[in-house]
């Protein structure tokens, strides 16, 4: 599996990482919600306008994976059936269809996405997934396990961090200030 730092967009100020595993949505979800780096919180990723779609993109073109190759990212409508929202990062709640999208239109032996496969009836399809195949459009897959057909072209998921409150942590080194001493606090970013 590559391993990779988190690499900075210059047109938003957030990070991104890349997490190599093969997956479920759900599992990424919430190993994402752990993660922190420069003392921010990470999240599933969001791709909220076109140039963080082709920032992120380049990024996972980057890692030279064959296709057909999925990629988590933090879309969902498990909890209304069509009804997509972001579960996760500043966007969580709040639904795509008011922003950007790039879901796959359909193709030759395609249906168009969210909910175009023809094995919907009998998996619920509830996790929105990049697929390198549509040039990293987006798809919907099922997210509580990887046992689905094509389960096993689950490459990880993209870690985003930015747009969220900062998180720090203060741990004390001694037991006591004098009045009239100053004390000093560094915050590395």
């Amino acid at each position: 599996f590559p391993m990779t730092s988190p690499l900075i967009n210059s047109s938003n100020g957030h990070y991104y990482e890349f997490v190599a595993a093969n997956t479920s949505w759900s599992a990424a979800l919430q190993a994402s919600a752990s993660k922190t780096y420069k003392g921010m919180v990470g999240y599933l990723v969001t791709l909220t306008g076109s140039q963080e779609q082709q920032f992120v993109t380049n990024y996972l073109n980057s890692f030279g994976y064959a296709q057909p190759a999925y990629f988590w990212a933090g879309g969902s409508d498990k909890d209304a059936e069509g009804t997509w929202t972001w579960a996760s990062g500043p966007e969580a709640g709040t639904l795509i269809s008011l922003g950007y999208s790039n879901w796959f239109p359909g193709g030759v032996g395609y249906d168009s996405q969210p909910n175009g496969t023809r094995v919907q009836a009998v998996r619920d399809e509830d996790g929105l997934v990049l697929d390198s195949s549509w040039n990293y459009q987006w798809a919907d897959l099922p997210t509580d396990d990887i046992g689905f057909q094509s389960g096993e072209f689950v490459q990880g998921y993209v870690v985003e961090y930015g747009g969220m409150p900062a998180t720090y942590r203060i741990t004390k080194t001694g037991t006591s200030v004098n009045e009239g001493s100053s004390i000093t606090f560094s915050v590395y970013t």
